[in-house]
């Protein structure tokens, strides 16, 4: 365990790094709604529909699968290391747009955003370390001369371990409370 937190503690910056390119986001997205709200609930049904339907167990697990597919492959896209950011920047962009599209149909923002932290502080954390680590191995590749590839199989190797002990139990418990609280709370 306490190898596991020295890794995390040298990927901070990079995690940090991903989370101001999402939190940046949010702004523009409330910003940039009227161009894109005719168009905004066929897109969010094609992000988020059918998926909430089922027993919750069924529910808990689909969305816990559909998380890790996303934090493997924003984890994979890291190697390029702005990719990465890109794809937080356009989630980012998403988060901004629901709640001016929540507002606009006068729904209560406050109750959805207070719905949406309790699954959220498991959650993002999850996908910025996921980015931070993708971007780590980047890096290697980029900086490291002499010994690119040896240092990268490293990063891989520190990414996978955190990867398994740190962001699938973060995703894990994101998903349990995304069904079994937040969808409550917002309901």
């Amino acid at each position: 365990m306490k190898r596991i937190r020295e890794l995390l503690e040298k990927n901070l910056s990079l995690t940090l790094v991903a989370a101001s390119s999402f939190l940046s986001a949010i702004p523009a997205g409330l910003l940039m709604y009227p161009l894109v709200k005719d168009r905004l609930p066929s897109l969010l049904n094609d992000v988020f529909g059918g998926i909430m339907s089922g027993p919750d167990l069924n529910v808990i697990f689909n969305v816990f699968l559909r998380n890790t597919t996303a934090s493997l492959v924003i984890m994979a896209l890291g190697v390029t290391i702005v990719l990465p950011l890109a794809a937080l920047f356009a989630n980012g962009l998403l988060v901004g747009l629901v709640f001016r599209f929540a507002s606009d149909r006068g729904l209560d923002v406050f109750r959805i955003a207070f719905g949406i932290i309790p699954h959220g502080i498991f959650e993002l954390p999850a996908i910025f370390l996921s980015a931070a680590l993708g971007m780590r191995v980047g890096l290697q590749l980029v900086t490291q001369k002499g010994r690119r590839l040896a240092a990268a199989r490293d990063a891989v190797r520190e990414a996978a371990a955190v990867y398994l002990m740190a962001v699938v139990p973060l995703l894990l418990a994101a998903a349990a409370v995304e069904i079994l609280v937040s969808r409550n709370l917002i309901a």
